[in-house]
């Protein structure tokens, strides 16, 4: 079978003599055996530098596949794309399926996996591909289970980047010549929150579990609010933002258990005290007993006069009247939600159920159970739902300012953002102040400093 590939032009500067056709052999046995294994292969070598420190003893195994060094000439696996246009340029007019098979092997490497490798090698490399891809299939129309094997072979290779491969957190970490002490802070930066997914599956059950507390950690420093100095509360609105993070280190227990925290604060808490983040019993005070009357007033009076967040988010000022009218609704229909859980998880039904009632206006009381109704129904969506998007969104719908088609909520979308910033920002900080405001005793030989640090160790 014979399968013509060219290289015309695709070095700048390299001269006529490239645009010469190179044929080469490729048989239907060598396409099952064709780089199989090189995705997995280059993990399980382990990379230079931080690589070896780090990944080595984490990786997951590959698949147990034949090893195709034996496949290439010993120069051919280390060639740099010059050296390998330059080696196209001298092959003879046939070339054995071995060879053929390597070639392919190395321009996937350079092309998708290997680190400090110019952007234009890369473009070359594709190119070459997918002209050799594409002669390749069509030598071998007339066998389909060939045919399959070297799509499947093509795919195992294009489907393990976002692994292995370019822009993945292996292949930045050893691009960047992370030091290791340097790697979980690195890999927990917010703007590699969306690689995390696929970084995780590449360690062992076992280096999973001996990294994750550390990565959880830096969850937290790495995206904390400027307060409070409250590691639970900071988890529960990284999981109601969606964050990519939380998403990817949380199993769906550990996730829904940070969603459900003003419920249920404990069980959120476990979820770091499990991780050794904690410890298993709190030092925190006990809230105090109090009749219900003096809690819903302390309640209202917390509900209505918490503003300490608006100075965190200067955009707001820069919306429209309508729009900030509309995000403030927002925002106190979520404290009288917070602070509805809260009083039920620590004082039980009766107080909560008290502190509703003082809303009588029908209006106002159907709007609160809507918004109660909505928050129900987005912590059941599955990880990673941006619930506080969603709940502002919603709450200006009900004023009629939401966007009516797609082009009108690109319009919006930098508002949306700004509403769910500020939003979050008063989920985290509203809980930490209603809690410590619940605590507090008024004990004139217990600071208030120190209660407000302890209020939830």
């Amino acid at each position: 079978m014979r399968l013509k590939f060219w290289t015309r032009e695709l070095i700048p500067g390299r001269g006529p003599s490239l645009c010469r056709v190179t044929n080469l052999f490729l048989s239907p046995l060598s396409l099952i055996l064709f780089h199989t294994d090189a995705a997995e292969g280059r993990a399980r070598t382990g990379k230079r530098g931080t690589m070896i420190v780090f990944f080595k003893s984490l990786f997951r195994g590959g698949r147990q596949s034949q090893d195709l060094t034996d496949l290439r000439s010993p120069d051919l696996q280390h060639m740099s794309m010059e050296q390998l246009v330059a080696h196209i340029d001298s092959l003879a007019s046939t070339t054995p399926v071995s060879h053929a098979t390597a070639l392919t092997k190395r321009l996937y490497e350079i092309a998708l996996y290997d680190n400090k490798i110019p952007a234009i090698h890369r473009e070359i490399a594709l190119k070459l591909l997918g002209t050799l891809k594409s002669s390749i299939e069509t030598s071998l129309a007339g066998n389909p289970e060939a045919t399959d094997a070297f799509r499947k072979a093509n795919c195992f290779m294009e489907d393990n980047v976002r692994r292995f491969g370019v822009g993945s957190l292996v292949w930045l970490l050893d691009e960047h010549s992370i030091p290791a002490a340097e790697i979980t802070s690195f890999v927990m930066r917010p703007e590699h929150g969306h690689l995390l997914a696929d970084f995780l599956p590449s360690l062992t059950d076992d280096g999973v579990t001996s990294v994750k507390p550390e990565l959880v950690r830096q969850l937290i420093l790495s995206r904390r609010p400027p307060y409070p100095p409250n590691a639970v509360l900071i988890l529960h609105g990284l999981v109601t933002k969606g964050d990519n993070a939380a998403k990817a280190l949380f199993t769906p227990d550990e996730y829904s258990a940070l969603l459900h925290v003003p419920e249920n604060y404990q069980s959120g808490r476990l979820v770091l005290a499990q991780l050794g983040l904690l410890s298993i019993m709190s030092n925190a005070r006990t809230f105090p007993d109090r009749d219900i009357e003096s809690l819903v007033c302390l309640s209202i009076l917390a509900a209505k006069d918490f503003d300490e967040t608006d100075h965190l988010e200067p955009r707001l000022n820069t919306l429209s009247a309508e729009h900030q009218s509309g995000i403030s609704l927002a925002r106190k229909l979520l404290r009288i939600q917070l602070v509805r859980s809260i009083l039920e998880d620590t004082y039980g039904k009766a107080a909560s159920d008290a502190f509703i009632e003082t809303f009588s206006n029908d209006e106002c009381a159907g709007m609160i159970e809507r918004f109660h109704r909505q928050v129900q129904i987005l912590i059941a969506m599955k990880p990673g739902t941006k619930i506080d998007f969603a709940l502002v969104l919603e709450t200006l719908a009900t004023v009629g300012l939401a966007p009516e088609n797609e082009e009108a909520f690109e319009q919006d979308r930098e508002c949306l953002e700004i509403g769910e910033n500020i939003f979050n920002l008063d989920r985290v900080a509203f809980q930490h102040f209603f809690r410590f405001g619940l605590r507090w005793t008024g004990d004139p030989s217990i600071s208030i400093l120190e209660d407000w640090i302890e209020a939830d160790r």
